[in-house]
């Protein structure tokens, strides 16, 4: 996603020479991410189908940043309570089937090789549904940038969690198109797999990771 947003070919080989010395390093805990508070309070929304664990959230918030000793936290949590105000009275049913099971997901489960590339691949929730006498697997993640990200974008998750799910799941369950959802929490917008199929959304991820591995 970074790179594709690069403008010069000098700062996409920068991005790519610093990309492979990280590949290389052991992977380490970097620390938490800045939208967590946000992204777990929308996940277990919509695991536990509870609205009020968005009110309880900002409640926790709300308290820290009264405790916070450093400027920067108090932003960050301020900017998180933003994410959670758009989402009170949200309608997160159209992004699960009515009766739904979620899976337990494996760490190693979360590495995907797309032309040769390791992708991390972490979707909140993965959960299987029956249809039609068929048993589907489905998945959703939930993505944030400051700026949010475009269509474009956002179909990139989509498409790489259409692959998690077919490489680690395609054996015993059907894969579903339509519950194949990525949903970017700062503009509200969602891509699934099926949009993608449509030509409603362009396929993009194979195309940059075949630009990046170009690059020496």
């Amino acid at each position: 996603m970074e790179f594709a947003r690069k403008k010069t070919e000098n700062s996409k080989k920068t991005f790519a020479n610093n990309l492979r010395k990280e590949i290389k390093k052991t992977n380490v805990d970097t620390g938490g991410d800045y939208w967590i508070s946000s992204l777990s309070a929308i996940s277990n929304v919509f695991k536990h189908e509870n609205l009020e664990l968005i009110d309880e959230k900002i409640v926790e918030l709300r308290e820290k940043i009264v405790d916070a000793e450093y400027d920067k936290s108090r932003i960050m949590y301020r900017r998180n309570i933003e994410i959670l105000n758009g989402y009170e009275n949200w309608n997160f049913n159209k992004f699960k089937p009515k009766r739904c099971k979620i899976l337990k997901q494996h760490k190693e489960a979360t590495i995907v090789n797309i032309n040769g590339l390791p992708i991390k691949v972490t979707p909140h929730h993965v959960f299987v549904f029956e249809k039609n006498n068929k048993t589907y697997v489905g998945g959703i993640w939930f993505v944030a940038k400051k700026e949010g990200f475009s269509k474009m974008e956002l179909g990139m998750f989509s498409d790489a969690l259409y692959r998690s799910l077919m490489i680690n799941y395609s054996e015993e369950y059907s894969l579903s198109t339509e519950y194949c959802f990525a949903i970017d929490v700062v503009n509200k917008f969602d891509v699934n797999y099926m949009q993608m199929q449509n030509n409603e959304v362009s396929f993009f991820l194979d195309k940059i990771i075949l630009e990046l591995k170009a690059i020496k």
